[in-house]
């Protein structure tokens, strides 16, 4: 196993990148959309998509995509 050691890095991670491909786009929502109503006890639950950690995948959690749309990390 190789090990590896970083010090004073950082990244900018964009919410709303849900399937973490590093942007915001149109996978994101999708994603996001197929999940609505989900909860933590739902078969489609993805924690990914709870981007307001409210326990249930809604509307809002979509904004906070879109609101991001087109946005990408480092």
């Amino acid at each position: 196993a190789t090990e590896l050691y970083f010090s004073n890095l950082t990244a900018t991670l964009v919410i709303g990148d849900v399937n973490d491909d590093n942007a915001v786009n149109q996978a994101d929502f999708d994603l996001i959309l197929a999940r609505q109503g989900a909860t933590p006890s739902s078969a489609n639950w993805d924690v990914r998509c709870d981007l307001d950690g409210n326990n249930i995948i809604d509307l809002r959690d979509y904004r906070w995509a879109f609101n991001n749309r087109n946005r990408v990390g480092d």
